[in-house]
């Protein structure tokens, strides 16, 4: 295999369809494994990771394809699902039950507090779902944080108050999201839901053999006993965060 042959696998996979689900991440978490272990397009890819990842692809979406669901729209009400973790965004539409769109965002490696991205989120799913015409809202959200300060910009009750380092970043945010609900004349509601239920979840993880296997190929612990290993307990830190 080479990056060019992944890459071109994975589009045929999701380019061209409006709803993909869990596979949406997982082609894209594919894909960045792949630019890691290449520096040019037709470069060959050495070792088994990458094969085992399109085989367990291939072998779920044939017991679990995601790819389904009514894509003809009509109305101008929808539902906005979003969540965020620390490897994705993610936001799908639903409109009458159905999802007609779903899109996913891997996250940089050095990223940003949890908060954050979950805004980033509610802005990136917003900006899919005025691609679609939509005036009325329902934003499904399991960050109690999320559902709190919004709510509280929608209506004016109260200030964000935070004593994190990035508050002024987060005010950017909230001020993005009610800038486009106020000059794009939308009717929006924060809903929380409890994270089990948030139908944007699948967006935002990969199989947790997945992470496994980069946590393995990663770090490696030295071979000897446990009393020897710990005096390299800060150095092993270290190489985790980087």
């Amino acid at each position: 295999m080479t990056r060019r042959t992944v890459f071109s696998y994975c589009g045929k996979l999701v380019g061209h369809l409006p709803v993909c689900g869990w596979l949406r991440v997982a082609v894209a978490y594919v894909k960045r494994r792949a630019n890691l272990v290449t520096q040019e397009w037709d470069d060959l890819i050495v070792g088994d990771e990458l094969k085992i990842l399109l085989e367990d692809i291939m072998d779920r979406v044939g017991k679990d394809d995601p790819v389904r669901g009514r894509w003809e729209v009509t109305g101008d009400v929808a539902k906005v699902w979003v969540d965020a973790s620390s490897l994705a965004m993610g936001a799908m539409i639903e409109v009458d039950g159905d999802i007609i769109k779903d899109a996913t965002w891997l996250r940089p490696n050095c990223a940003s507090h949890i908060n954050m991205a979950e805004f980033d989120a509610v802005i990136k799913g917003l900006n899919l779902v005025l691609a679609w015409h939509m005036k009325r809202m329902e934003l499904m959200t399991d960050s109690s944080t999320v559902w709190r300060w919004i709510n509280d910009g929608l209506t004016g009750r109260a200030w964000l108050k935070t004593k994190a380092a990035s508050e002024m970043l987060i005010h950017r945010r909230i001020d993005i999201i009610l800038s486009l609900v106020n000059e794009c004349g939308l009717t929006l509601t924060v809903t929380l839901v409890p994270s089990i239920g948030n139908r944007a979840d699948a967006l935002t993880r990969v199989l947790q053999s997945w992470l496994k296997m980069l946590a393995v190929s990663t770090v490696k612990l030295p071979s000897v006993c446990a009393a020897a290993v710990e005096p390299t307990t800060d150095k092993l830190v270290t190489e985790v965060h980087h």
